[in-house]
């Protein structure tokens, strides 16, 4: 068996109805919802799955950041988000899961992984065949870290930076935080899935945001992560006195500022993002 049908394997385990009864917590948008200043970007993964993402453009000079948003939250919940980064220059993209938000399908941690390849691909041709400029971020957010890892580990070439915030390092403390029985949880998971292994073999420029008081996922994972990567251009945005997701609430322009200013200034080709990032708050 080769390492590549391993990985495959340890992944199909890790789309075991009960691991995925954990990890996943799909929602379809609230009445409230469904009106947002964006526009509805809709990928079509096969001929019965399509992936929805929200899109907010800066315009077609501007670079572009695509998200993967965290577990139990959809890509409306960025509506307000979406804006604040047009306003910096930054055109948005925020993808949703299967089953999450009004994308068809259930989640399952390998199509986690296979659809962020897809949307990628098709989110630079619509960018491409629009008149936008190539320049596309990544960045994922909590279980969102997962596939925007993948991306950067296998399209780095495709990419200017990769941003990580409330990331997790391993998979496994990560579902036994959730409360997963230990007898689902085989060390052989961790070859596939640890986010920590792929960031070594990554040297995409870097920024990793994470609260100071993550109860979920502890900042030490993202200081491993930060540890971990090759890169030479990194950096580190702790928001002090935030949980997992009260990032905002401490630290908003934090936050954004930082944001920006790493995609601004590699767009710019300037190679730097100015030093480490550290909110006092």
């Amino acid at each position: 068996m080769t390492e590549g049908q391993e990985m495959d394997e340890a992944i199909s385990r890790i789309d075991h109805p009960l691991i995925t009864a954990y990890l996943f917590h799909p929602r379809k948008p609230d009445p409230g919802e469904a009106d947002f200043p964006g526009e509805v970007l809709s990928f079509q993964m096969d001929e019965v799955i399509h992936i929805d993402c929200l899109f907010f453009p800066a315009g077609r000079h501007a670079p572009s950041l695509l998200f993967f948003h965290g577990n139990g939250e959809i890509a409306h919940n960025y509506a307000d988000l979406g804006p604040l980064y047009a306003q910096r220059g930054i055109n948005f993209l925020a993808a949703d899961y299967r089953g999450y938000g009004t994308s068809s399908g259930r989640p399952e941690y390998s199509s986690l992984l296979q659809d962020a390849e897809r949307v990628l691909l098709m989110f630079r041709d619509h960018l491409q065949k629009n008149g936008y400029r190539p320049d596309i971020f990544v960045m994922g957010r909590s279980i969102g870290s997962a596939p925007a890892i993948e991306l950067a580990l296998r399209h780095s070439r495709l990419l200017g930076g990769l941003i990580i915030e409330s990331g997790f390092a391993r998979i496994l403390p990560l579902l036994e935080n959730l409360g997963l029985p230990s007898a689902l949880l085989s060390p052989d998971l961790e070859k596939s899935a640890s986010n920590l292994e792929k960031m070594r073999k990554i040297d995409l420029s870097l920024l990793v945001i994470h609260g100071e008081e993550d109860g979920i996922i502890p900042i030490a994972d993202g200081k491993a992560l930060l540890s971990a990567s090759p890169a030479a251009n990194k950096s580190l945005l702790t928001i002090h006195r935030a949980g997992h997701n009260t990032l905002f609430l401490h630290g908003l322009d934090e936050y954004l500022d930082a944001v920006s200013g790493f995609v601004q200034s590699l767009k710019l080709g300037t190679g730097s993002t100015k030093g480490n990032f550290q909110h006092s708050g």
